[in-house]
């Protein structure tokens, strides 16, 4: 009923109840779905000046939804909507522009996402804050304006703030270094997220190893990397080594990994490797990033392939090194080489997403397909999905490099 009187009004030129009308059509409240006739009447409200209609005309265009896709008609729709102050149209406009490679659309970009963003636009709250974070679109790399912002997203619940919150109070970038605040945003953002973004868990479950930021309990660390071991190697690779450890017998695993100092110092490489890993998950010995980063650089340069996986898991999620994904995609490429199954499947993963290196379809299947050759479960199931996706050229080509290897 609702549906038929929005239409009278709307033959009589009502300028809301055309887009109300276009929204019904598009929506199939009240009538049957059709989108080429929501954006008849989107364009008839949007002709008569109603922000809300041209916002969604630059939609329909930027999408192909009811009209044919047109970039230039969605940026005229959007502009139209932005200057009348439609806060979601401010941020189309903004990230629209973020596109560009000249200076002076990266500069209009980052004003007008800011003009959503002091309106409330989490997502251009999100935005503008990685704008300042990195010193990007212009504007000038800030860590305390890149946390303002992130903050407001967070509290509304964005968790891409919130885990942005937790990395600056762990690293002490914009904020004071407070490790338990850093938990406590990884743990909002987890609630969110769960095992789709593993490395909050991995996170979680280091401070609980570490008693950084949470109190030192062996079962909370074990517990939080088996949320996340399904979704995620890494995770699995240090639930393995957390559940190898006897707690009955710590003083003889300290005497034990301290007693590596002298053959690591004598260049054994595995002892570096064995040292390494106890200072970074710092269940035995304190942890230190220092001296994890340290030694396992030193063994990962003699060519021992878990060494140079951990470079490249640390480099790639940013875990007590700088996020790298050139570096890590170096680390992980030497470690793949040597058969090395877990590296195997993170360059795959790489290649498929393009993490370090130019996304490659033909370089992601072959990765993936020698991981699944040697018993990686999940390897084997992206390579089946990514075959599925691939033309049979792309196929021959990476079947070609498999019979190389």
């Amino acid at each position: 009923e609702a549906a038929r009187w929005y239409k009278l009004a709307a033959e009589q030129g009502h300028v809301r109840a055309q887009f109300l009308t276009g929204t019904m059509y598009r929506n199939g409240w009240g009538v049957d779905q059709d989108h080429a006739e929501a954006s008849r009447w989107f364009r008839l409200a949007g002709e008569q000046g109603d922000a809300d209609a041209q916002h969604q005309l630059g939609v329909s265009y930027q999408s192909g939804t009811g009209v044919p896709r047109d970039d230039e008609e969605a940026n005229r729709w959007y502009r139209l909507a932005a200057e009348q102050g439609h806060v979601n149209a401010q941020y189309s406009v903004g990230m629209r522009l973020a596109g560009s490679s000249k200076p002076e659309d990266l500069r209009e970009s980052a004003r007008w996402v800011r003009l959503a963003a002091e309106r409330g636009h989490v997502h251009a709250q999100v935005r503008l804050g990685y704008v300042y974070w990195y010193g990007d679109s212009g504007l000038p790399q800030d860590d305390g304006e890149a946390v303002a912002w992130f903050r407001l997203a967070a509290e509304a619940g964005e968790l891409n703030a919130q885990n942005r919150l937790g990395l600056a109070y762990s690293s002490g970038r914009g904020v004071p270094e407070d490790h338990r605040e850093a938990v406590r945003w990884f743990k909002a953002a987890f609630a969110q997220a769960g095992p789709a973004m593993p490395d909050l868990a991995l996170r979680i479950g280091f401070a609980y190893a570490r008693g950084q930021g949470a109190e030192k309990n062996y079962a909370e660390a074990v517990g939080w990397f088996r949320r996340t071991a399904e979704q995620d190697d890494y995770a699995q690779y240090w639930l393995e080594r957390a559940e190898q450890l006897d707690l009955q017998a710590l003083p003889e695993h300290r005497a034990a990994v301290q007693g590596l100092h002298t053959a690591a110092e004598q260049g054994d490489a595995q002892a570096q490797t064995a040292l390494a890993e106890a200072y970074f998950l710092g269940m035995v010995l304190p942890h230190d990033a220092v001296e994890a980063i340290r030694w396992f650089r030193r063994a990962a340069e003699q060519g021992v392939s878990d060494a140079q996986y951990h470079l490249g898991e640390l480099h790639a999620l940013a875990l007590d090194a700088p996020r790298d994904p050139q570096e890590a995609a170096h680390w992980i490429r030497l470690a793949a080489e040597q058969g090395h199954i877990r590296a195997q499947y993170r360059l795959g993963d790489f290649y498929r997403i393009g993490i370090g290196v130019t996304r490659d379809n033909v370089s992601a299947l072959v990765w993936l397909s020698l991981a699944a050759a040697g018993g990686h479960e999940k390897a084997n199931r992206e390579r089946k999905n990514l075959a599925d996706r691939m033309t049979p050229e792309e196929l021959a080509q990476a079947d070609l490099r498999l019979r190389e290897h």
